[in-house]
């Protein structure tokens, strides 16, 4: 990051990357300052250690507002900006997402849940807890099994009539408990947090 940052702040220096007329425009001029300030800012708070996940926040959170500011006084200058804007966040992005997943503090995140969980049942009515309430919405908490239980039991039931009559010629049948090698599988129907469901074929039966 800090080779990209070096980088980037040396482009923009050179006056002869920027196009003539925001050379001139007083907005883009000071916008234009104002970023490679946080990048220089960004690239001596690297070297010196002392980068957090939220130093990187507030970055974000100035260069959107750069951004508004050049837009409300200056929309064609405020267009050549978002370009400029989008490389250094680009630079920073990662590094970014990478630190905040090693600062991450499990117990505190708990402690926000319980208090956004608390606030959604004061303003939303819940009356169950939140994660209960999410697993419900996206209905997780039915049985995988319960819309092809009938089709199951069916299917057992032709293989009983089958065996019966194979049966009734004074033929002994042995039988043996179901196995994967006794199937064929025709394609993958689904595969949610339980497992993955296929549409499988017996080899003698075809059914």
């Amino acid at each position: 990051m800090e080779e990209k940052l070096s980088k980037f702040i040396s482009d923009q220096l050179n006056v002869d990357d920027i196009e003539c007329w925001a050379a001139s425009d007083a907005v883009f001029r000071f916008a234009h300052h104002q970023v490679i300030e946080l990048a220089k800012d960004c690239l001596q708070k690297s070297q010196d250690k002392l980068i957090t996940s939220h130093y990187f926040f507030e970055i974000s959170e100035n260069l959107e507002k750069l951004l508004v500011e050049c837009r409300e006084k200056s929309p064609t200058a405020a267009n050549l900006l978002c370009s400029l804007i989008k490389k250094l966040l680009i630079i920073v992005s990662r590094p970014a997402r990478l630190l905040e997943c090693l600062e991450f503090d499990p117990e505190e995140f708990y402690r926000l849940l319980e208090a956004a969980e608390g606030q959604a049942k004061s303003t939303q009515g819940i009356k169950v807890s939140v994660p209960q309430y999410i697993i419900s919405k996206l209905g997780l908490n039915r049985d995988p099994l319960a819309d092809i239980s009938p089709d199951l039991e069916n299917l057992d039931i032709k293989d009983n009539n089958e065996l019966n009559s194979k049966s009734d010629g004074k033929t002994e049948v042995l039988t043996k408990p179901p196995s994967e090698e006794d199937y064929e599988t025709i394609k993958l129907i689904s595969n949610g947090a339980y497992g993955a469901v296929h549409l499988v074929r017996h080899l003698e039966s075809r059914q």
